[in-house]
């Protein structure tokens, strides 16, 4: 029901889980050493526009302060640790989107995960987040993702996104050799 993966990609809960069971496979830092744990549902997407832009803005000089103290011996780290901030920006968001919609209620069957040189770990400095929206139902995916990106994009991140269920993202791959590759980047 949801895609395996190295770090990032989510789902949402069935009825009677809770969030507390869904948590980023793997433990690499984040600009506050600690995963967003989500957003109250009642806040508003324009409040949330100066935290996504102030997060977004530690988060690269935390990795300029990286690369300026000369403690990254791979490009490959930073990559690694831009991916996991906004892997925790991410979770939290998706968190507080799911709980937007119908109070958490009809968003089963949702999954979040990362692509292309961000499902990779391989963000450069101002990378795209390229994420793809898994779903059962295309309708409540929409409101998932209007909810989930336009924060993001108010707040001057630059998102690729595509929602998909697994019956057309297969029958892509089949049609499309660089489609079924991007596959082996998902997380």
């Amino acid at each position: 029901e949801w895609m395996l993966a190295r770090v990032f990609a989510v789902r949402a809960p069935t009825s009677g889980e809770q969030w507390g069971h869904y948590r980023p496979l793997g433990a690499l830092s984040v600009p506050s050493n600690r995963p967003f744990q989500s957003f109250p549902p009642s806040i508003q997407r324009s409040d949330l526009v100066p935290v996504i832009q102030q997060y977004v803005a530690a988060l690269r000089r935390r990795a300029t302060l990286r690369i300026s103290a000369g403690t990254v011996e791979e490009d490959r780290e930073i990559g690694s640790l831009l991916a996991a901030g906004f892997d925790s920006l991410l979770l939290g968001l998706f968190r507080w989107a799911v709980e937007r919609v119908n109070g958490g209620k009809g968003a089963e069957g949702l999954s979040l995960a990362a692509v292309g040189s961000y499902g990779r770990c391989a963000l450069a400095y101002h990378s795209d987040l390229d994420v793809r929206v898994m779903t059962n139902d295309h309708g409540a995916a929409a409101a998932l993702a209007d909810e989930l990106f336009y924060p993001l994009w108010d707040a001057g991140v630059t998102i690729g996104h595509q929602v998909v269920t697994v019956d057309e993202v297969l029958e892509m791959a089949e049609q499309d050799l660089a489609t079924a590759t991007s596959l082996l980047d998902w997380r």
